[in-house]
């Protein structure tokens, strides 16, 4: 698992989660990672996916496509879902990240919702599918 340095526990208004902290984790390079206070139970909302709403297709490394009509952008401080980091095969492999949460519809809305049961302090890992893969690798090379 990934060694993290302390910071400030922040509060979110959704009352279906209690405490987070967008950290810093360290794994050979310092990245900005989501961590849940408390104990989630399997299947539970961890947080609802915001950011600025497009009726058409964007790019970005945090677009949510919702459906056809309907892209998220979660690129600020304050969309904390999008701090969610995907733990990519080769370190699921090695054993230093498995991915516990998933984007799922709520009410409506975008969330994480956990995959499994996840323990305080730990790091919130969702898949981020092969087509985010494909355009961070096209647009990285």
């Amino acid at each position: 698992m990934r060694e993290t340095s302390e910071m400030s526990w922040g509060s979110h208004d959704d009352k279906r989660t209690s405490g987070y902290c967008v950290c810093h984790t360290v794994t050979g390079n310092v990245v900005s990672s989501l961590l849940q206070d408390r104990e989630i139970k399997k299947n539970q909302p961890i947080v609802e996916y915001t950011g600025t709403v497009w009726n058409e297709p964007i790019r970005g490394e945090y677009v949510l496509e919702v459906n056809k009509k309907k892209f998220i952008n979660a690129n600020h401080s304050t969309d904390v879902a999008g701090f969610s980091n995907d733990c990519r095969p080769a370190d699921r492999r090695s054993g230093l990240c498995q991915v516990n949460s998933k984007i799922a519809m709520r009410k409506g809305k975008p969330s994480l919702v956990s995959t499994r049961s996840i323990n305080p302090k730990s790091e919130i890992h969702t898949n981020y599918g092969r087509d985010y893969w494909q355009y961070y690798n096209k647009k990285n090379v």
